[in-house]
C-alpha cells in the first residue's frame, strides 16, 4: 500500500472512532428509519423518497466500504509481496 493510501485509511479510521462520527451515523440511521416509501402519495414523491433512502444507506454503509477497501489493499499488497519471493 502506498504511503498516501495508508495515510488516507488512517484518517478514515480516526474519523470512524470519533464520537462525532458515531452521532452522525446514528442521526442518519434515524432519518433512514423515518423514510418510508410506502406512504408516498404519487410517483414523484415515491422517487424522491427512494433517492433519499439510497443516499442515507450509502452514508450508513460508508464505514464498512472503507474498511473493505483497506482489507483489499492489504491483501493485494500481501499477494504482491509473496509473488516477489
Amino acid at each position: 500500500m502506498s504511503p498516501e493510501d495508508q495515510a488516507l485509511f488512517d484518517s478514515y479510521r480516526e474519523l470512524f472512532m470519533s464520537e462525532g462520527w458515531k452521532e452522525f451515523v446514528g442521526l442518519i440511521e434515524s432519518l433512514a428509519e423515518q423514510c418510508d416509501i410506502r406512504y408516498a402519495h404519487d410517483a414523484n414523491e415515491f422517487w424522491k423518497s427512494k433517492g433519499r433512502l439510497e443516499a442515507l444507506d450509502w452514508v450508513i454503509g460508508f464505514e464498512d466500504a472503507i474498511k473493505a477497501a483497506e482489507t483489499m489493499e492489504d491483501e493485494n499488497a500481501s499477494d504482491y509481496g509473496r509473488a516477489l519471493h
